[in-house]
């Protein structure tokens, strides 16, 4: 009884992540395509790539950099469309290969989370500049991403689905804004000349030389410790 609800609940957000992708894309402006191609190529392939802050338990992922950028720059269907490169760059070139059941969850519940944050980003941003809709699509995103992630926990029969978040919750809710503001700055950098392509590429360079730093740190920290 317990998988078939997961089941259900898997399905039912997947096909809401659908719904509001194909609300969303009636209105998305053709004449950005090539830019936003160009963004979604990068997420792919450094959505893994991500630099760690471990005494703040913060993680700030590429892929998470340009979901804001799209939000910003292309509207609720350019974030779902970067959570979902992301997500799926992210498992298909990651260390970690999840579940057939894990994999569809996060493939529609990360973009679900971004449309909520599209959407609450839009109906604020008319007179009200950028930063103060993007906070507020940051926290959107935060908390439509954990609510869903404590009723699959729940589903499972997690003990304690709740406490089981409080430990990496606030490093999370973090790192989601860190990445706002980041996803912010690269729209204003964007739209004072680069363009996407330069942006991105820019973006893709900085996260692979972090990551190599990270790995570098890591395994210095391994090595004293050892």
């Amino acid at each position: 009884m317990r998988t078939t609800l997961l089941k259900s609940y898997i399905l039912a957000v997947m096909l809401a992540a659908a719904a509001a992708a194909a609300w969303t894309g009636r209105m998305f402006p053709m004449t950005e395509i090539g830019g936003w191609l160009a963004v979604l190529m990068w997420t792919f392939a450094v959505g893994p790539q991500s630099v760690a802050f471990p005494k703040h338990r913060v993680q700030i992922t590429a892929a998470d950099c340009f979901l804001f950028y799209c939000l910003v720059v292309h509207g609720p269907l350019g974030a779902m469309t970067a959570a979902f490169v992301g997500t799926l760059g992210a498992q298909e070139l990651g260390d970690r290969r999840l579940s057939k059941q894990q994999t569809m969850f996060n493939l529609s519940s990360i973009p679900l989370s971004a449309a909520a944050a599209g959407y609450a980003f839009d109906a604020l941003s008319t007179g009200h500049g950028m930063w103060a809709p993007l906070l507020v699509a940051a926290s959107v995103f935060a908390v439509v991403n954990t609510v869903l992630v404590i009723v699959v926990l729940a589903l499972e029969g997690k003990a304690g689905a709740i406490k089981n978040l409080t430990g990496p919750a606030p490093g999370f809710v973090l790192s989601v804004f860190v990445t706002a503001v980041a996803g912010g700055v690269l729209a204003e950098m964007a739209a004072r000349g680069p363009g996407d392509w330069t942006v991105a590429g820019a973006v893709a360079v900085c996260f692979l030389v972090g990551t190599v730093l990270t790995v570098v740190r890591d395994r210095h920290e391994a090595a004293v410790a050892g």
